[in-house]
């Protein structure tokens, strides 16, 4: 299922600073960690979304 939305950029004071709107988006790829028990690094993922068409909001 395709859904909308948006990412947003914040200030360091929290307060919306750029948006950009994206529509009919789906996930097109997905990367994880490789865990290790004895490590300490953080894990991160990586999501990719591909979408029908982007804007930038005024």
């Amino acid at each position: 299922m395709r859904k909308n939305g948006s990412v947003v950029l914040l200030d360091s004071q929290g307060n919306e600073k750029l948006r950009w709107n994206f529509f009919s988006a789906w996930p097109s790829k997905w990367t994880g960690p490789t865990l290790n028990a004895k490590g300490s690094d953080v894990a991160i993922e990586e999501l990719t979304l591909t979408c029908e068409r982007q804007e930038q909001a005024s």
